[in-house]
């Protein structure tokens, strides 16, 4: 039987969800649909699809789910099921017409993508000789390019130690070249910078793995710098795609009270000159900043990426340490005056301080800046909310990840962020996890929610997206769809579209029905070409 995309298929129990007979898309969108079938043994079937359309397919695989939310949280009422166990997320890319069929449901990914013309496409997909068929009916009208700020932080020290390979290494390139290109297919935009190992979720006197592009010479207490791998790394990230960059936090997460580990060429030989043990506002790393930003800024300025690189000072101040990135940020500051700088920062208060250009806000605080007209807003989930919020966990249905799309444009959002584009390590960033079964004994799950860590696999040689990369994917594309909408008839017109669904898409209300949600996709679509038949 045929599924939308918002069915996630056990394999213990029959698909509920949306039968798929018809359904419609615009000219250059990717748009994902099931095939469903039951075995009452493991085994390998025979799969064929018969449309003139290109159609990539993937056998949807279950993955390890140890942890459903964070400890001190609940999932809330829109939640597939309340216990771990195996849940559907991995999209084995499928090779052939071979199909790896396990025991119980089965569900055969298909992802039509491409510049099409307008028009109906019948297909009909076949599973050991029985087919199933649906209509889909491509609209005459595009998307309008993403102008959402799209950033999920991008570990290139897990794509080294995942794979065991030499950082940096030419094996190691031409992996980030293959998931670099993954994540800009699938929306995002902004790129995290590894001037140095970033100082994220590292045990506090841990150490992450070195992953630093900078080389750094000091004597004499004079630095020198060496940006030949940065720039390597930089046009290799524009060349796939990305159009912003992320400079590295500039202090340690949690109150910005110490260094990031970076490494440098001394007279003692390599060496470690700053870390945990190092004090932010220390005289010897208020040297280095003052020596390194500048080189910095006159680097990116000489190819023309300042304008498009953000800086960082330190990860979510609160209550409880917000003198202390104060101080910190004082060190700083100065040296970036004139460039973007911005930061997971969720008090309005210490907005109105001014201590950040343009705040990253949870989407569980964000209702005071929209109330204020905060412009630009970006905002961000990560280990929460959770609630009655849209988010991105497994165990969540996929119209709560889908859900954000039409949230984003509603709220006038301009950036969205998420921690962990693939985030394959424990809590500290103590062992690497195998995010394929995440055994308890080593997974971050005791503190990460599965899903929250990562939204991409790694495959035998490059990258496997997850169920929740396409879905998430599918909600940029709703916000666009929404813009152009808007563009044609007015924003008040496709919020009253909305509206139809009975939810406000404020950050925690969105229609808690695929059908609902499908549905108004459908009717966005086909107001699109209504309008656009009438102007022709």
């Amino acid at each position: 039987m045929l599924f939308h995309s918002l069915t996630k298929v056990f394999s213990d129990e029959p698909p509920v969800g949306v039968a798929l007979t018809k359904a419609t898309l615009l000219k250059n969108e990717r748009f994902s649909f099931q095939s469903v079938f039951y075995r009452a043994e493991a085994g390998v079937v025979t799969v064929s699809v018969d449309a003139a359309l290109p159609i990539k397919a993937y056998r949807v695989g279950e993955v390890q789910v140890n942890c459903l939310c964070m400890p001190d949280s609940t999932l809330g009422p829109d939640v597939l099921r309340t216990t771990p166990g195996k849940y559907p997320d991995v999209l084995y890319p499928l090779e052939g017409d071979v199909f790896p069929a396990q025991k119980g449901y089965n569900s055969l990914w298909l992802t039509v993508e491409g510049d099409l013309p307008a028009g109906d496409y019948p297909v009909t997909v076949t599973v050991d000789g029985k087919a199933e068929r649906c209509v889909l009916t491509v609209i005459d009208a595009m998307l309008p390019p993403q102008t959402l700020t799209y950033t999920c932080w991008f570990h290139t020290d897990c794509i080294a130690a995942y794979y065991k390979i030499p950082t940096f290494g030419e094996q190691h390139w031409t992996l980030l070249e293959k998931f670099f290109r993954n994540a800009t297919a699938f929306g995002q935009t902004m790129l995290y910078v590894p001037l140095y190992t970033p100082p994220l979720d590292t045990a506090v006197g841990g150490e992450r793995p070195t992953v630093q592009l900078l080389d750094i010479t000091l004597k004499d207490g004079t630095y020198t710098f060496d940006f030949s791998q940065v720039e390597r790394f930089i046009r290799l990230a524009l060349a796939c795609g990305f159009t912003k960059l992320e400079m590295p936090h500039l202090f340690t997460q949690w109150g910005a009270k110490a260094t990031p580990k970076i490494f440098a060429h001394t007279d003692e030989g390599d060496k470690r000159i700053f870390g945990w043990d190092v004090e932010s506002v220390s005289a010897e790393y208020r040297s280095f900043l003052a020596q390194m930003l500048p080189a910095l800024r006159a680097f990116l300025q000489k190819n023309g990426w300042e304008e498009i690189s953000y800086f960082h000072f330190s990860d979510e101040p609160n209550d409880t340490n917000i003198d202390a990135y104060i101080a910190a940020r004082e060190g700083a500051a100065y040296l970036l005056e004139g460039c973007r700088t911005t930061d997971a920062l969720s008090h309005y208060e210490f907005y109105e301080q001014k201590l950040i250009d343009r705040p990253f806000v949870s989407t569980g605080a964000a209702q005071p800046f929209i109330d204020n007209k905060v412009d630009p807003l970006w905002v961000y989930y990560c280990c929460g909310p959770t609630g009655t919020y849209s988010n991105r966990f497994t165990a969540m249905p996929s119209r709560r990840t889908r859900a954000l799309g039409f949230q984003l444009f509603a709220n006038d959002v301009d950036g969205f962020l998420q921690w962990g584009h693939n985030f394959w390590y424990s809590q500290g960033s103590t062992c690497v996890v195998d995010p394929f079964t995440a055994v308890p004994e080593i997974e971050g799950a005791a503190v990460f929610p599965s899903g929250d860590t990562f939204i991409v696999y790694p495959g035998t040689d490059g990258p496997w997206p997850s169920l929740r990369q396409m879905v998430f994917a599918d909600g940029l594309q709703d916000m666009r769809a929404c813009q152009l909408l808007a563009q044609l008839t007015s924003k008040q017109e496709v919020l009253d579209l909305l509206a139809t669904t009975g939810s406000r898409f404020t950050f925690d209300s969105y229609p808690m029905s695929d059908s609902l949600m499908l549905g108004l996709r459908d009717a966005i679509n086909r107001r699109i070409g209504e309008v656009l038949a009438q102007k022709a």
